[in-house]
């Protein structure tokens, strides 16, 4: 039997949602605030999701904002540029991450594998429109696992 996002979704979004437009030092003062926000989550006027913003972006972020010696990091120009000039959430985002999210009838194998290209602990769960209606969290996945466990023993 295939488990699907479904069945542990909870229907709740414990990550922060941002518009696009929203300022990056305004996005680190609300993660600052609550710190036990599993993920941020980009959305656009319509709500629609647009992207992911991880913990590396963020860090990579402040490093060139503190004027950190990236040393022997191997990075291209294109992310450096990005980290150095962003303002915004849109700016920041991580590449590709629109794509990063499941719908409740997914399987969690396809949720942990989202999970493990981008780098994240949460992600997004979305409607047919694209707008978010909660968000998935490695830990609840732990817990399914170890309750599964549990039962068996």
């Amino acid at each position: 039997m295939t488990l699907l996002v479904r069945d542990i979704f909870k229907n709740r979004t414990l990550s922060l949602i941002v518009n696009e437009e929203e300022k990056i030092t305004e996005i680190i003062k609300h993660y600052a605030e609550k710190s036990s926000l599993s993920g941020i989550f980009v959305v656009d006027k319509e709500q629609k999701l647009k992207g992911v913003i991880i913990r590396y972006d963020l860090l990579q972020w402040a490093k060139f904002k503190i004027g950190a010696d990236i040393g022997s990091d191997v990075i291209a120009v294109d992310e450096i540029n990005r980290y150095a000039y962003s303002s915004t959430a849109k700016d920041i985002m991580h590449k590709y991450s629109a794509e990063a999210y499941v719908k409740p009838e997914d399987s969690l194998d396809l949720a942990l594998d989202i999970m493990l290209n981008e780098d994240t602990l949460a992600i997004p769960v979305i409607d047919e429109e694209k707008k978010i209606i909660g968000d998935l969290t490695f830990l609840e996945v732990l817990d399914l696992i170890i309750q599964k466990q549990d039962k068996q023993s």
